[in-house]
């Protein structure tokens, strides 16, 4: 999953001969350690890329939004899409929003879990600034992060916080929450940049197999 409003810089539209527009250092909110991304027309998200701004990210309480109120917050999906959704739903109560949504093209799947994860409160991470927690990487092996794609980024409270692409996927967890012996908190970071954190972050890390890498 990729979120494109995240990290996804616009295409160039430079015409030969048309001035040269200078980059412009990306937003910061002062005291928080968040970095402001975005990327027009798409709606501006917070993504956390510092470890101390995460752990009081963890902390802070979160009110649980209804997930169409979600979406149209986000500026992905329109009153009007969210209404026909909720018309259609009407007609079969076990039919779940966001699959209306998707399935009538308003919104694609990863938008979706992505706002799924939102709403239930779990932060967006930028993996390539984040300071990652050596001892947390050396509880999941390798060959267990790149099965389940997820990059393990510190502990916090006793839990091992972790970079997944859809958090709200409790199945992909459970694996994890085995091999460490600990519960496992998920954050949410696009699937390109878990490849790249698990390459980097793995490549000084012993290359021999340990026991719990057996049984993946």
């Amino acid at each position: 999953m990729e979120f494109p409003v995240l990290f996804d810089e616009p295409e160039s539209d430079d015409q030969p001969g048309a001035p040269e527009v200078s980059a412009q250092p990306e937003p910061s909110i002062p005291g928080t350690g968040l970095v402001v991304l975005s990327a027009p027309p798409a709606p501006v998200i917070e993504v956390i890329s510092d470890a101390d701004a995460l752990r009081k990210a963890l902390d802070k309480p979160h009110p649980i939004a209804m997930l169409g109120n979600e979406l149209i917050s986000q500026g992905f999906i329109t009153r009007e899409q969210l209404d026909k959704a909720v018309l259609i739903q009407s007609g079969d109560r076990k039919r779940r929003i966001g699959e209306i949504l998707v399935e009538t093209g308003a919104v694609s799947r990863e938008i979706v879990d992505f706002a799924l994860a939102r709403r239930l409160g779990m932060p967006a991470v930028d993996l390539h600034k984040l300071d990652i927690d050596r001892d947390a990487v050396r509880l999941i092996p390798k060959i267990l992060a790149r099965k389940h794609m997820l990059m393990p980024c510190m502990i916090h409270r006793k839990r091992l916080v972790a970079a997944i692409e859809n958090p709200t996927d409790h199945a992909s967890l459970k694996p994890i929450e085995f091999a460490c012996g600990m519960h496992v908190l998920g954050v949410l970071a696009p699937k390109k940049d878990i490849e790249w954190a698990i390459d980097h972050c793995y490549r000084n890390e012993r290359k021999d197999k340990s026991p719990m890498d057996y049984w993946v």
